[in-house]
């Protein structure tokens, strides 16, 4: 033991800070020194270099931690990626075997894993951007996304974990997503599969929004209008969508088919499948429409029969319907203004209903006994198109309004299409003359 303690001294003389009692030495010291001691990105020493899971060592810095394994080396974790490493369980995700990285689009950063415990020791990753944070991708899904060439590929980076979606599980990236199922295997879906570019909503798509001053970018998102953040939107608030959907369907349908009703306890579930698109009809513009599409949800509902029906009480149906929405957005025209949100029409469409048990079949016989007798089509009224606004999906919107009230109080702003991104430029100069059209 003294042998071993001496020798963590002298390593310690040559590492440790002189403000920090914790040692570092051996090839985790070398890590340490190779990035820079107290001024490396992990920062000064918190612990003495202690024992890992699976048989490696670690030291914990103020922003990271360095790991080593005999069969790995010493590698270094820190920042966002260290937070996410280390929500996931740090070594029990894997064991680092590469120091965090800069891409090579210079726009991210990443980490690779190897879990050391599991047959096969597989890899995995955590990827980071300013833009969609950092982010877990590992499995059949990591490998299809290297068969797509990583974040240079047509995805591009991700914007979420890995998931459960049905029976399978998913990754969400900047224009696309990847589903993997065990029957299916790693399937790739583009943006833009289920919303096509044209068709009259506007020929300019957007994907993200940025802020800048004379033309010189200060802040934004390159991928806050993409459809995956469109969609990730959408799937956050897919509660409050589906309680809005039930209390408008019970508010609208009760009242005309007395002495039926639907019950509370009905639900909507909402489709994992999402489309989005945003556009401006010209390059430069006042405001933006964007369009989403949530094809072939599930609203279950029980209806409450009358009292003379003694034991049909509650038959259960399903109505398959389409969700989608459209939406203007109020680009600002002043230094501090918020994005503003315009009108936003939601709309159910498609809708086809089933009986989901016998008494369901029943009732809806009865129902066809009744309509052919008194005209009064009770299926009709669960299959009209639904329309209706809904306040709230898009509110995150406003968080570009900070970046705009940054610029010159007296600065106008001018929105126009740079690329795939709706530029809010703060002007000083003097403004263009109106065109006239003669």
């Amino acid at each position: 033991m003294l042998p071993r303690l001496l020798l963590a001294l002298l390593f310690c003389i040559g590492v440790c800070t002189s403000a920090s009692a914790f040692a570092v030495y051996g090839a985790i010291g070398d890590k340490y020194t190779q990035l820079g001691k107290d001024r490396s990105p992990v920062g000064a020493p918190l612990s003495d270099e202690a024992d890992a899971p699976y048989g490696g060592r670690f030291n914990n810095f103020q922003w990271g931690a360095i790991y080593w394994h005999p069969t790995i080396g010493a590698h270094a974790v820190w920042g966002a990626i260290f937070g996410k490493w280390n929500e996931l369980g740090r070594v029990g995700y894997g064991y680092p075997i590469t120091d965090e990285t800069g891409t090579p689009d210079g726009r991210g950063r990443y980490n690779h894993f190897r879990a050391l415990q599991i047959n096969g020791k597989p890899e995995a990753s955590i990827y980071w951007t300013p833009q969609t944070g950092a982010h877990a991708v590992y499995g059949a899904i990591r490998a299809k996304w290297a068969g797509q060439g990583w974040e240079r590929g047509r995805l591009g980076y991700p914007v979420s974990d890995e998931y459960q979606d049905g029976n399978g599980r998913r990754s969400d990236f900047e224009w696309g997503s990847i589903r993997w199922t065990a029957a299916g295997g790693a399937v790739v879906s583009y943006a833009g599969s289920l919303l096509p570019p044209t068709g009259g909503f506007g020929d300019i798509a957007i994907r993200g929004v940025e802020v800048a001053m004379m033309g010189r970018p200060i802040g934004g998102n390159t991928a806050f209008l993409s459809e995956m953040e469109l969609c990730r939107i959408i799937r956050s608030s897919q509660d409050r969508i589906g309680n809005t959907i039930k209390d408008l369907a019970r508010g609208q349908i009760n009242p005309r088919i007395r002495p039926f009703s639907i019950r509370s306890d009905a639900r909507v579930q909402m489709s994992p499948n999402c489309g989005a698109r945003a556009a401006v009809v010209t390059a430069c513009a006042d405001s933006a429409r964007i369009r989403l599409l949530l094809p072939r949800n599930v609203f279950f509902i029980n209806i409450t029969t009358p009292g003379p029906l003694p034991g049909w009480a509650d038959p259960r149906f399903s109505i398959d319907f389409d969700l989608s929405a459209d939406a203007q957005i109020i680009l600002p025209t002043r230094a501090g203004a918020p994005l503003g949100l315009g009108q936003v029409t939601v709309r159910a469409t498609n809708l086809h209903w089933d009986s989901q048990n016998l008494t369901g079949d029943v009732v809806r016989l009865a129902n066809s006994i009744a309509t052919l007798l008194t005209g009064n089509d009770l299926t009709a009224q669960f299959t009209r198109d639904l329309s209706f606004s809904f306040g709230g999906v898009t509110t995150t919107l406003g968080q570009l309004s900070p970046l705009t009230s940054r610029l010159p109080a007296n600065a106008r702003i001018e929105s126009c299409v740079v690329g795939n991104v709706l530029r809010l430029d703060g002007r000083t100069d003097p403004a263009p003359p109106p065109l006239v059209v003669r």
